[in-house]
């Protein structure tokens, strides 16, 4: 039989309802979309401040920002003839914003993690994980030649264990994680990691690409909160999630920057980003430290939802703005995911391998222009 091999793989994905498919959606104004010939409020985006389906600040940068020149396609990676004047103005305003030497954008946060870790962790280093972090950590992981040790979910003790073993063997020590995980919607004690990188001599990579825009008093992420940009060495984000565009960037000093440009695959061997998207990016940056009362009001919605699922009596994981409603089995994540849908409120489930064996849920994005009736319909749906 033809692409046996293959067609098992599906079959068997389909028993054990973890068969994925492509659905066509329509986007709408604000947090719907529609599916089906019907309008279903959307549960399943990382828009987490409102702003990708914004028309009045869309309207804006039409007017004020967008030039009549801008090119749809650098047509170039930036080592050739495809990085474009504005590259350096996006950069210059993330460090300036971060007060660091330098920042380097690259064209997903998937190019960031998969090409920034093979070039920073090799042979002689080591690399400890969280191993619940996203699987674009995962892959940069596997494709480093260094040594791994991927650590229990937020388990200092473990991780403190086995660097009290083995911390010496090592050249470079690279400690990476998520800020706020993308999955579970819990945070990292960025004060322990420090304690460690102080006491062991590490360097800490951070992924904010959940938090950027929407933990810290200007959305500069958990860095922000906890006062410790300065402490961490590479601080990740995206312009996808609550930045409403496309792309992401690292900060760093200026050395580890040189280094990248010579060293990371996805940045040296990939199409520069379209000018117009890094102008539309510039252009939402510029707003992000002034959206206070989006942050605050979408935090206060988050811990509203928390508190009318959990007297519902569900299993919920998730501190802020990201909240899973853990059922265990595939196929009841999807049996809810369908009852939803039937009441036009699209939340997705989420399965394996995406998360652990036997911890498949529905994942909840909010949205900060979400009102509470909105959260009150998902409650009483659930």
């Amino acid at each position: 039989m033809k692409y046996k091999t293959y067609t098992d793989t599906v079959d068997k994905l389909k028993e054990d309802s973890n068969y994925r498919f492509l659905r066509d959606i329509e986007f709408n104004e604000g947090y719907k979309v529609s599916f089906n010939n019907s309008d279903r409020i959307n549960f399943s985006s990382n828009d987490y401040l409102g702003l990708a389906r914004n028309s009045e600040i869309k309207k804006e940068f039409y007017k004020n920002k967008l030039n009549i020149k801008s090119e749809f396609s650098s047509s170039s990676s930036r080592l050739l003839s495809g990085n474009e004047k504005t590259y350096k103005q996006l950069e210059s305003y993330i460090s300036n914003w971060y007060n660091r030497d330098s920042t380097l954008v690259f064209s997903s946060g998937y190019h960031i993690n998969s090409g920034v870790i093979p070039a920073i962790a090799s042979k002689g280093d080591l690399i400890l994980s969280d191993k619940l972090n996203h699987a674009s950590i995962v892959d940069g992981v596997r494709l480093s030649t260094a040594d791994v040790f991927r650590y229990r979910h937020l388990d200092y003790a473990q991780l403190e264990k086995y660097l009290e073993k083995n911390a010496v063997n090592y050249n470079n020590i690279w400690l990476i994680t998520e800020s706020v995980f993308s999955m579970d919607g819990d945070f990292v004690d960025v004060n322990k990691l420090i304690e460690l990188k102080d006491k062991y001599g590490l360097y800490i990579y951070l992924d904010e690409a959940h938090a950027v825009g929407v933990i810290g008093e200007q959305g500069r992420g958990l860095v922000e909160k906890e006062n410790v940009i300065n402490q961490i060495d590479i601080i990740t984000g995206t312009f996808g999630k609550a930045l409403s565009s496309y792309g992401a960037f690292l900060v760093c000093d200026k050395i580890i920057y040189e280094f990248l440009i010579n060293k990371a695959r996805t940045l040296i061997f990939t199409t520069a980003l379209p000018p117009v998207q890094l102008q539309w990016t510039l252009f939402i940056l510029e707003k992000i430290p002034f959206l206070i009362k989006e942050r605050e009001y979408l935090q206060n919605a988050s811990k509203y939802l928390r508190d009318g699922l959990n007297a519902k009596g569900y299993k919920i994981f998730g501190e802020n703005h990201i909240i899973s409603v853990v059922s265990g089995r595939s196929s009841d994540a999807i049996n809810k995911s369908n009852q939803l849908m039937c009441s036009n409120l699209f939340a997705l489930a989420v399965r394996p391998p995406t998360v652990p064996e036997n911890s498949s849920r529905i994942r909840i994005s909010l949205n900060s222009t979400m009102s509470l009736e909105t959260l009150d319909r998902l409650i009483d749906v659930f």
